[in-house]
């Protein structure tokens, strides 16, 4: 059995990106910083930031850049998935795992 689901909450980093495929399609992109705070056994107090790039598409891609600025907590549930391309510079692969939004 496969499954690729996840939901992160967490607040957007900027208003999202939105563009048009030469047919029309909707893709708006982003970042979604989630934080996480914790006491060490010490009882020191810790926060992190992870931030995660996402890109949505179609109606949720429009509702994404209709509804949702920078700043704004939103709870994002989507797939994971690996970009990888060539770096042109370098020549080197490289690679990124980011959020494909299915709901906003």
């Amino acid at each position: 059995m496969n499954l690729n689901q996840c939901t992160f909450a967490g607040n957007l980093t900027a208003d999202p990106e939105l563009r048009y495929t030469p047919k029309g399609m909707a893709i708006a992109s982003g970042q979604l910083a989630v934080n996480r705070k914790w006491t060490t056994p010490d009882g020191e107090k810790k926060e992190e930031a992870s931030f995660i790039p996402y890109t949505a598409f179609d109606k949720t891609a429009e509702n994404m850049a209709k509804h949702t600025a920078k700043g704004l907590n939103v709870c994002l549930v989507g797939r994971m998935r690996t970009e990888t391309w060539q770096d042109k510079a370098t020549g080197q692969n490289r690679s990124k795992l980011l959020l494909v939004v299915e709901q906003a």
